[in-house]
């Protein structure tokens, strides 16, 4: 038995292991939609696994909080130029996201427009998309 034991652990040693490729999916969104919303912003959540931002949005005179999902904050740093400082609370921005199929407010970010006109990426979009919105 012993014997078969170490002959286990000794073959499983030697077998390639295969990455986790699902780390989150995005299931809940609609990655092939796009929606805008203007607001300003309440809170930046800088945490792994992903990145959240949040703003609030005047529906009809009511504050309506919408919720914005990204990547990691080391993929946000190193692809796309953001840092835990370059969002701050009661900044006005328009927000291009993807929507949450069950039309709860917010979704995947796309990319945050400031005021003063610069634009920062949320994600890098799918090449599909990028070739349709290209047309």
């Amino acid at each position: 038995m012993r014997i078969t034991l170490t002959l286990i652990v000794a073959i499983s040693a030697f077998v390639p292991s295969t990455p986790a490729s699902a780390h989150h999916s995005y299931a809940a969104v609609d990655m092939t939609r796009r929606a805008t919303v203007q607001g300003t912003v309440t809170t930046l959540e800088w945490t792994n696994p992903h990145v959240w931002l949040w703003i609030a949005v005047d529906e009809n005179g009511t504050s309506a909080p919408y919720a914005f999902e990204s990547l990691s904050p080391s993929e946000m740093t190193r692809f796309l130029g953001w840092n835990k400082r370059v969002v701050t609370p009661g900044q006005p921005v328009t927000i291009i996201y993807a929507p949450f199929r069950n039309g709860e407010r917010g979704g995947a970010l796309v990319t945050v427009t400031f005021a003063d006109g610069r634009v920062l990426q949320g994600r890098p979009a799918p090449p599909s998309l990028e070739r349709r919105e290209a047309k």
